[in-house]
Parts: structure tokens; C-alpha cells; sequence
């Protein structure tokens, strides 16, 4: 993977090991610290940027129950990800997903 960056801090991001992956990217823990996991699009669509900006503006991200969007992760110029809180639980989609 390329060196990725965050846009506010301008912090190298390095990724270590996949912890899960889906339908628009995956989720890595991040070298150097184990409080915090980066998602990486696959094909971050171009309307994407304006709406992860706006989840970092927001004061979710400091919510101690909810892991959300904390600063932007670019390669160059163009935007790969987020890098947001890890929390431990189940995962979303499993809190989600109902029985049939």
C-alpha cells in the first residue's frame, strides 16, 4: 500500500493487518497505534469526501460509544479513507443483520 496521509494532522498512516473487509473497503490496524484503525475505500466515489468531511467535523467523533470518521486519509491527492477509533464489540453488521 502507498503512503497514505492524513489531511488536517499530515501524519503517515501505515497499515499492519486487515481486520475486516466489505463492499466499499477495509478496515487495517495502524503501526504505532492500537487505539485507533483506518477504513480504505476500494473506488471512493467523488461525493464520498464531502460527506466523511462532514462526519469529522462533527462532534460524534468524540462520543465514547460510537466509533466515527476522526481525520481524512489521502494517497497524493486523491482520498482513500478514514481513520476513526477501535472499539471492541460486535461488529456492526452483525448488530444489524436480522434472522429470517
Amino acid at each position: 500500500m502507498a503512503e497514505l496521509r492524513g489531511r488536517s494532522n499530515n501524519k503517515v498512516y501505515r497499515a499492519l493487518e486487515k481486520l475486516g473487509s466489505g463492499g466499499e473497503g477495509a478496515v487495517y490496524s495502524i503501526a504505532g497505534d492500537p487505539t485507533r484503525v483506518m477504513k480504505i475505500y476500494h473506488d471512493p466515489k467523488p461525493d464520498l469526501i464531502s460527506k466523511i468531511t462532514k462526519m469529522v467535523e462533527s462532534n460524534l467523533k468524540h462520543s465514547m460509544d460510537v466509533s466515527f470518521p476522526e481525520e481524512l486519509i489521502f494517497e497524493g491527492n486523491l482520498f482513500r479513507g478514514f481513520v476513526m477509533k477501535r472499539v471492541k464489540g460486535d461488529s456492526f453488521s452483525s448488530v444489524y443483520a436480522t434472522s429470517t
